[in-house]
């Protein structure tokens, strides 16, 4: 990203904060990763870049000048509770190399049985007929200089 930026360029990006600041996705994890018989971290890619200090270093490392980082937490309602679980396995074996894409029974078993195993956490974040699922990202914008960006 370094590279393709001019001297006055800017890159902000958003990386999910450690799996424990998601407790709906870290029962969901951990449920997917004992079911399939692997070890958290195969199914927990998208967590895996959780340390400010780190996203910090890989940034001033590609060459940015300049790296500003703040924590924020949201709240993301999903419209439909019994879904929620489906979609999300099923977007998690776009990603995840462990899941096995062609037995589409195998995935429906997996959807069921994770979907039962983390139902009480689910209902302790359901708000009437949403899903709320808090979330807490590391954003960080990076300047290709270490002054930021200056007046045109």
């Amino acid at each position: 990203m370094r590279r393709v930026l001019t001297d006055r360029g800017r890159i902000a990006l958003n990386v999910w904060r450690a799996l424990n600041f998601h407790p709906v996705y870290e029962a969901l994890c951990e449920a997917e990763a004992r079911h399939l018989g692997v070890p958290l971290s195969d199914v927990a890619i998208p967590w895996s870049l959780p340390d400010a200090g780190e996203l910090r270093a890989l940034l001033s490392e590609a060459g940015f000048g300049r790296v500003e980082i703040t924590a924020k937490s949201l709240d993301v309602h999903f419209p439909s509770p019994d879904r929620f679980v489906k979609l999300t396995v099923l977007a998690g074996a776009a990603v995840v190399p462990t899941f096995d894409h062609e037995d589409a029974a195998a995935g429906l078993a997996l959807t069921e049985a994770v979907a039962r195993e983390i139902e009480p956490i689910l209902q302790h974040y359901r708000s009437g007929d949403r899903q709320v699922i808090p979330t807490s990202w590391l954003i960080a914008v990076a300047y290709a200089s270490p002054y930021g960006l200056t007046p045109l």
